[in-house]
């Protein structure tokens, strides 16, 4: 398979747009069933923690994450561990912005564990358990350009 069948994928396309749509609402749900049987929250705030969050998350994914996924893209970086610390930088850099600085260090932390697993679940819908790049000419010519043809 080419690079350039890789960016003309209809399931690539639709797996990314599934990734998006779905990614900012995980670690929330994670992280909220995790601590469900333990917290006194009212549905209501489930809800509302939940929706708090993913609005964070889906800018910081489109700001920060779409890019770093183009340069994945391009490197042919397809690992769990970069999409991990890609996740967990775009979080914990945007829950800083958001936090005022320091101060609030267990809540950045907190977020950019969410973060991480964030970045776990969209390489695993975006490539599946096992997924090799396929491979790249490696002529000087086809690294030269920005994008496939």
């Amino acid at each position: 398979m080419e690079t350039r069948n890789l960016w003309e994928s209809k399931g690539l396309m639709r797996r990314l747009l599934l990734g998006y749509v779905s990614i900012p609402f995980v670690p929330p749900f994670l992280l909220l069933f995790g601590s469900w049987p333990h917290s006194h929250l009212a549905l209501a705030d489930s809800v509302g923690i939940v929706l708090l969050y993913a609005v964070f998350g889906f800018a910081s994914l489109l700001i920060l994450g779409t890019p770093l996924l183009f340069c994945y893209f391009r490197l042919g970086w397809t690992g769990f561990v970069p999409f991990m610390a890609a996740g967990g930088f775009c979080a914990g850099l945007t829950s800083y912005l958001v936090l005022k600085g320091s101060r609030n260090f267990p809540l950045i932390e907190f977020f950019g564990i969410a973060g991480v697993l964030a970045g776990f679940f969209f390489r695993l819908i975006l490539f599946g358990i096992r997924r090799n790049f396929p491979e790249q000419d490696s002529s000087m010519e086809s690294r030269n350009r920005p994008f496939p043809e």
